[in-house]
């Protein structure tokens, strides 16, 4: 955003606001190119073979883990995630 308004010649004392910004130079929001690359790997995910190694991970059960767990969140919760975008 720092360089969008860089660019407009707007700065943060103008009280411009960022959606205003974004539309003018046509630049989606973050949250939907996340959603769009996450949804481009599953259909890439899709269309291996069901031996490949990354297929069967995707088809293992979901791990319960203790509470605090030292694992990081992010491998839990991706299929959740993507089931709430297909």
């Amino acid at each position: 955003m720092k360089m969008l308004r860089w660019a407009a010649g707007v700065t943060r004392l103008d009280k411009v606001r960022n959606e205003y910004i974004r539309g003018s130079y046509k630049v989606t929001h973050i949250t939907d190119k996340l959603t769009k690359g996450r949804l481009r790997w599953y259909g890439h995910v899709m269309r291996r073979g069901d031996d490949h190694a990354v297929r069967k991970a995707l088809a293992l059960p979901e791990h319960k883990e203790k509470e605090n767990a030292l694992l990081p969140r992010v491998g839990r919760r991706w299929p959740r995630i993507l089931k709430t975008q297909i």
